[in-house]
């Protein structure tokens, strides 16, 4: 039943990263917080990219614990990112809440000092 759990929360996840992902892509206007930094702006392609790359090594059972622990940087940058241009960071931080729930649930050998 965890295992379940944990991947319908995996989906999730990688709907809401997929979602941004394709947003950042087709998107022709910046959020307003964002012109502020036009470097992000020029690399936003690049950006979308690499979250398309993540959530398919996320997805691939072969390379779900790589692609798990880039996420857990994406996000960590998204949050800074965030937290930097005035944004509200909740996002970026249920995601990362929810991509530990579910690698918990699925594999438990990512919980570090939790593990019994």
């Amino acid at each position: 039943m965890n295992k379940k759990i944990g991947l319908g929360l995996n989906i999730l996840v990688s709907l809401a990263m997929t979602a941004s992902a394709v947003f950042k892509l087709v998107s022709t206007e910046a959020p307003p917080a964002m012109k502020a930094f036009p470097h992000l702006l020029e690399a936003i392609q690049y950006i979308a990219a690499l979250e398309l790359i993540i959530i398919v090594l996320w997805l691939v059972p072969q390379t779900k614990k790589i692609g798990f622990y880039l996420l857990n940087g994406f996000l960590g940058g998204a949050i800074a990112a965030h937290l930097i241009m005035g944004d509200p960071f909740f996002g970026p931080m249920v995601i990362l809440a929810l991509s530990w729930v579910a690698m918990y649930l699925q594999d438990k050998t990512v919980a570090g000092p939790l593990q019994a």
